[in-house]
Formats: C-alpha cells, sequence, structure tokens
C-alpha cells in the first residue's frame, strides 16, 4: 500500500510539470510547441461584433466603437446605427451640438437657431417681452438663467 501512495504522488507530480509545460508554450517530450500546430487565435466573435483592443464588440451600438474600432462617442452622445448621435435629456431637443429647451432657451426658441432679440425673453417657444405664468425661468434669461440662453453644449 506505501508503494501506491509514492508512486501516485510522483505521477501527480510528472502531470503538474506536464501542464506547465504545455501553458508555458515549451514541449515536455523534447519537440517543438505544439507540434506544428498552427495557432488558432482567440475565439471567433458573435455575429453582428468585431474585436477590438482583444474584446468583441457591436460597433453599430457600443460608444467606445461607434462604427470602427477606437471611434468613441461624446458625453451627450449615443452610438446609433454606427454612428454618434445627440442624446438630450427629456424636453430637450437636439440643435447642432447643443441640447436645448425650445420653450425657453434664448437661442433657440422654438425651433433651432431662432434668437430672441435683446430685451425679449423665450416664453413658452415664443420671443416675448413678458414670461408666461407657468415660467418661472423664463424671466431669468432662459434655461434657469444660464449665460449661452440655456442651451447646453457637449
Amino acid at each position: 500500500m506505501g508503494w501506491t501512495v509514492r508512486v501516485s504522488g510522483w505521477l501527480s507530480l510528472l502531470a503538474l510539470v506536464a501542464m506547465v509545460g504545455c501553458t508555458s508554450g515549451v514541449s515536455v517530450v523534447g519537440g517543438p510547441a505544439d507540434a506544428g500546430v498552427t495557432d488558432m487565435g482567440p475565439p471567433a466573435c458573435a455575429t453582428g461584433q468585431v474585436r477590438c483592443g482583444g474584446t468583441c464588440v457591436d460597433t453599430a451600438t457600443d460608444r467606445a466603437n461607434c462604427g470602427a474600432c477606437g471611434t468613441a462617442c461624446g458625453q451627450a452622445q449615443l452610438c446609433t446605427a454606427g454612428a454618434c448621435a445627440l442624446s438630450c435629456p427629456t424636453g430637450q431637443s437636439a440643435c447642432g451640438t447643443t441640447c436645448a429647451n425650445l420653450r425657453t432657451d434664448l437661442q433657440n426658441c422654438g425651433a433651432c437657431d431662432r434668437r430672441c432679440a435683446a430685451g425679449q425673453v423665450c416664453s413658452d417657444g415664443a420671443c416675448t417681452a413678458t414670461c408666461a405664468a407657468d415660467l418661472a425661468t423664463c424671466a431669468a434669461g432662459g434655461d434657469g438663467g444660464v449665460a449661452d440662453g440655456g442651451a447646453a453644449a457637449f
């Protein structure tokens, strides 16, 4: 019984040495590593994905790899169909590269790039002399008195 324990221990050690030799790329039996077998590389990506930096991604929706590996979208943008597009919060509209509240924005009053004249406010999307009763911020000069007329640039 004692010799079976010793043989079992040596076999375990031999198996461990063989595994270490295989993972290091060095042949344990004296021949060339992998015996001429070609390395197949990393596993294939799922349908609709490509490998970017070792990771499979969907370039149609991935903000860090939008349309192509390494093409990142801006902070307020989403990747849609492989193109970065502005993603505005609820209640705001995309005006070029900014999000604007068309109800109160002095630079985008009622529509993008429609500016109110000096002395006017943007009230419910119209340039007027006074604020509508339901808009507490329009008297302050747009979206809460933001100096740029309230449009958020990203």
